[in-house]
């Protein structure tokens, strides 16, 4: 089990580590126009792919008893995922949003991003994070050695970044193909649909948490790009972090899954509150780390352009243990309840939106900041609710 742990760590640290030197790269080089426009980009088309196939990952990966085959899943993901384009394309004509190249780059890289993430959920199933930890350093090592080639090579612009990182996805989606519990067939729109439905849940799920990740970059880029600049490369403080908290949720996610299903309650609690007190534990000392240090180390790594001060960092630290926490109450659910908790993420996202609409004209990053604070601790308490009130339940 350690050793499976550890790929998982491994992989994921590696591909958050190649996304990291992403936004450095742009932040420090390419300046805060074009980081704006890739983080407005991404802010824009995830919460949609999240909705139409988020938890199309997430059902298979919990599917222990095998309902359903690989490529049932996969077909629905595929069959949902020409629903998201249109959607997001939709969007922003009705919005008439002018965007550059870098959206539809990152549109192209979402779709094939999209269709990974299903087979992905298929690995987990059967406990292969081999595979997934292969994936995922084969694609972070060629993003380091892109970025290389636009740090030394004038002529390696970011369109060839973008193109060389759709063909690398392409290779990895079609190898990733090969690993699937039997062959690739369609079994028809029906049987896509009632896969589709019976994940709504947790793609409803997915699309709240990350249109809630996505809605302060989304009201930030429309007041001003200097703000969504210094709120992306602020954020990086709970992207680093949150690796480890959703490397350790895709471990457990299956395996808690087991233990409720086999009844193992208490075993399936130990393990929940063990992964609460181990986020507050490592949150705090970064805390304690970062009044000392974090100003210096945020302009060493994103250069000095940028203004902070150690509480603009601190409340991006606290933003984070909520969120890290709101995430592991997500496996709780999922492994559990299931059902139930899709209102209250719709009320929350609303609350998200009222507040950023109101705070952000007035104080900024700060003000996306305090919103998103607010909505991680409503939204995390409803989960809760629902998961410790089922869990007595079945308990008693």
């Amino acid at each position: 089990m350690i050793k499976k742990l550890v790929s998982v760590f491994f992989g994921n640290g590696l591909h958050a580590l190649s996304q990291l030197l992403l936004v450095v790269y742009m932040g420090r080089f390419l300046g805060e126009e074009v980081l704006s426009e890739y983080v407005f980009s991404v802010a824009l088309c995830s919460p949609v792919y999240m909705f139409f196939g988020g938890g199309v990952r997430n059902l298979c990966s919990v599917d222990v008893q095998f309902k359903y085959s690989d490529s049932n899943y996969f077909e629905s993901r595929l069959y949902f995922l020409f629903l998201g384009v249109i959607s997001i394309l939709s969007i922003t004509f009705f919005l008439d949003m002018e965007l550059g190249y870098i959206f539809y780059y990152v549109l192209a890289l979402k779709i094939l991003e999209s269709g990974l993430e299903t087979l992905y959920g298929a690995f987990q199933r059967v406990i292969n994070y081999e595979l997934i930890r292969n994936y995922n350093v084969v694609r972070s090592v060629s993003v380091v050695i892109l970025i290389c080639f636009m740090l030394f090579f004038d002529w390696f612009c970011l369109r060839y970044y973008f193109l060389f990182q759709i063909f690398i996805l392409v290779f990895i989606l079609l190898s990733a193909l090969k690993g699937l519990d039997g062959t690739l067939h369609f079994d028809g729109v029906a049987l896509a649909s009632k896969i589709f439905c019976l994940s709504l849940s947790f793609g409803v799920m997915a699309m709240v948490s990350n249109l809630n990740l996505n809605l302060p970059r989304f009201f930030l880029g429309l007041r001003s790009s200097s703000d969504l600049a210094i709120y992306a490369l602020l954020y990086q403080i709970v992207f680093i972090g949150s690796v480890v908290v959703i490397a350790l949720s895709q471990f457990f996610l299956p395996v808690m899954a087991k233990f409720w299903s086999e009844a193992n309650y208490k075993v399936w609690f130990v393990f929940l509150m063990r992964l609460y007190a181990g986020c507050g534990f490592v949150v705090l000392l970064s805390i304690f780390f970062s009044y000392f240090y974090g100003v210096k180390l945020f302009n060493l790594v994103f250069g000095v352009s940028y203004s902070v001060e150690w509480l603009d960092i601190a409340l991006m630290q606290i933003l984070g243990l909520f969120s890290y926490c709101l995430n592991i109450s997500s496996v709780a659910f999922q492994s559990s309840v299931k059902i139930g908790v899709v209102k209250w993420g719709v009320y929350s996202t609303f609350l998200h939106g009222a507040l950023l609409f109101f705070l952000t004209p007035l104080i900024g990053v700060n003000g996306a900041v305090f919103s998103t604070i607010a909505y991680l601790i409503i939204y995390n308490s409803a989960l809760l609710f629902l998961v410790f009130k089922n869990y007595y339940k079945v308990k008693v």
